[in-house]
């Protein structure tokens, strides 16, 4: 504070001094308030109230107006000090945003009010400052509004005139390239008998054509190097030609051939895919280069389990779902038709016309479509369907478990009657005359039980036993011969057997009367065994001496 502020001051405290003693001289004492005699206020006298009144206190307008003035410099000093901008705005223009970035975090600007936008600018590069909202040198605060505007490179769909290529050198392409500020455009080098050194062997712009050419544009060059040296093969571009014209050039240029096989959706069977070394260059003799030849365009099998005989027509129709389909058919509880299984995993890629084997349901067995259908049929039909379904998938057991009766009606061996049943023997829903059970389809582990007919009880021939009389010997040759005939008598058509205790064994047939002649080797034997047998029964001597007489 200055010296005249200061003196200014002192006069001005002195003053308001003075005036307040004044006002203290002419102030009413404590004692001049009347009171009782004990020392408190009389209630009962009339009260007397004096005003008092303050002198006013009066100010020099000299002295008031130097107040406003300091008050004024407090202040002014203040905002300068406290609250008026102290941050100078740098020249971004032409910087890299990352400049302005970290002069942001240095001075802590408030990045809520930053905004940073791009457009497109030949002159600069990408992410260089091209415009700033504040002017250089400009004081600001933390939480000024800035808006930045950055370059995002040359606009890449502006329109560029394109040259004869075909007749330009490396150098004027790399010129032109480097004066339009080209994008998407590659030069490459390769070796080559035809083009010479630095000379454009060929180019490719990606299906556009050279009037619709813009600096984003793709565009491969590909320049010569001129011819390989001596003793090297420069390896020419196979893409999407025949592999057997890849197998005769590779023959006459003595290089070896690696080839592997991959499905290609575009490039046609038995052609090339692509080659381990490129176009251009050049290898030794001998050399081998990798080479993927196409099998075709590959069949992706789905997963068809669950697909209706719909959805597989379908599927197997599209063009690109060229594989021989067989189906094997089975019993199965799915709806009928719908696809259970297959023999190639879901999302495999097979080459065409591919075996694939589709297990497709038939639902399940259905034992009759009328009531009582196998009603007389004989019972071993019944069980010929079974084996059929158990054929294709079914388990389930059939057989004639009730006790069979007599009929007048149905031959023997008929069905009589017929029950379905679950696996654990309990009876199916369903009830007609001669069938319970069967009426709906059957469990894949049913069980089928049928009473099968005897046939007709008049038709019941008695068990007949064979009878063996005494044997005789009819021949007059004596005993001990090696061929003797022995005379048998039994039951009509019973097959009698003989076994001598020499081991000697033959048999022969009685005729209708019941007589059969044999003829055996009795020499050192002394006993025999005779057996009759018919229709299942037999009738037997055993240890029967042999006859030592002549009849």
């Amino acid at each position: 504070m200055s010296e005249n502020n200061k003196n200014f001051m002192e006069a001005l405290a002195k003053e308001i001094e003075d005036k307040n003693s004044e006002s203290k001289d002419v102030k009413p004492k404590l004692e001049d308030i009347k009171k009782s005699d004990d020392g408190s206020p009389n209630s009962f006298e009339k009260e007397t109230f004096t005003r008092i009144e303050k002198n006013k206190i009066s100010f020099n307008p000299k002295i008031l107006g130097g107040i406003l003035v300091v008050l004024l410099l407090v202040v002014i000093a203040s905002y300068f000090l406290f609250f008026a901008p102290k941050i100078k705005m740098p020249d971004f223009i032409g910087k890299d945003i990352n400049e302005f970035t970290s002069w942001a975090t240095q001075y802590e600007i408030d990045r809520t009010g930053v905004v940073v936008s791009k457009e497109y600018n030949f002159e600069y590069d990408k992410d260089v400052i091209i415009k700033q909202s504040i002017t250089p040198d400009t004081k600001i605060k933390k939480d000024t509004k800035i808006s930045i505007v950055t370059s995002d490179g040359p606009d890449p769909d502006e329109l560029v005139t394109f040259p004869d290529i075909k007749n330009m050198t490396m150098d004027e392409i790399q010129d032109w390239i480097k004066e339009n500020k080209l994008l998407k455009t590659k030069v490459v080098t390769e070796y080559s008998t035809t083009v010479e050194k630095d000379m454009v062997i060929k180019f490719d712009l990606k299906n556009i054509s050279e009037n619709n050419f813009t600096r984003g544009t793709n565009l491969n060059i590909t320049v010569s190097k001129g011819e390989a040296p001596a003793g090297q093969v420069t390896i020419e571009d196979f893409t999407n030609k025949s592999f057997e014209e890849m197998k005769t050039w590779a023959s006459s240029k003595k290089v070896n051939l690696e080839k592997t096989e991959a499905y290609s959706d575009t490039v046609a069977v038995g052609n090339v895919i692509s080659q381990d070394v490129k176009s251009g260059t050049a290898i030794k003799q001998n050399e081998t280069i990798k080479v993927i030849v196409s099998k075709g365009k590959a069949v992706k099998i789905p997963n068809l389990v669950g697909y209706t005989p719909t959805m597989l027509e379908a599927w197997s129709a599209a063009p690109d779902s060229k594989v021989t389909i067989v189906k094997k058919e089975v019993y199965n509880e799915a709806p009928y038709g719908n696809v259970i299984a297959q023999s190639i995993p879901p999302n495999s890629a097979v080459d065409q016309g591919e075996v694939l084997e589709l297990t497709v349901s038939l639902y399940l067995p259905v034992l009759q479509t009328s009531s009582d259908e196998w009603y007389g049929l004989n019972y071993m039909e019944l069980i010929a369907k079974v084996d059929e379904w158990n054929y294709k998938g079914a388990n389930i057991h059939a057989g004639p478990w009730i006790q069979g009766e007599y009929s007048d009606t149905v031959k023997k061996g008929g069905i009589l009657e017929y029950v379905c049943a679950d696996v654990n023997g309990n009876e199916l829903p369903g009830n007609s005359q001669y069938s319970r059970g069967c009426e709906r389809p059957l469990p894949l582990d049913a069980k089928i039980g049928m009473k099968v007919s005897l046939g007709k009880i008049e038709e019941v021939e008695p068990t007949v036993i064979p009878t063996v009389a005494k044997p005789e010997v009819i021949n007059s040759d004596e005993i001990y011969q090696s061929n003797i005939t022995v005379f048998i008598k039994t039951t009509p058509g019973a097959t009698v057997t003989i076994t001598a205790s020499n081991n000697a064994n033959e048999f022969g047939t009685a005729n209708e009367v019941g007589t059969a002649i044999i003829n055996i080797d009795l020499s050192n034997a002394n006993y025999m065994k005779i057996e009759s047998k018919l229709s299942g029964y037999i009738t037997s001597y055993s240890d029967m001496p042999i006859p030592k007489t002549k009849p």
